[in-house]
């Protein structure tokens, strides 16, 4: 899993053959909303989260 930087060589080549291609910060993202729920019982504000992790790459 690579987070930085968002868009490896390895992804470049895999898009442009057609893969379908998932950067790490969806994962990151997945495992942080879970804990958030899991620690607080409510439901993370996920679209915030996705947010903050996009701008900070």
């Amino acid at each position: 899993i690579v987070y930085v930087p968002f868009e490896t060589k390895l992804l470049k080549e895999a898009k442009k053959r057609g893969a379908k291609v998932i950067h790490g910060i969806e994962m990151l993202l997945n495992q942080g909303t879970a804990q958030f729920e899991i620690f607080t019982g409510r439901k993370a504000p996920e679209e915030t989260m996705r947010r903050f992790l996009y701008e900070k790459n």
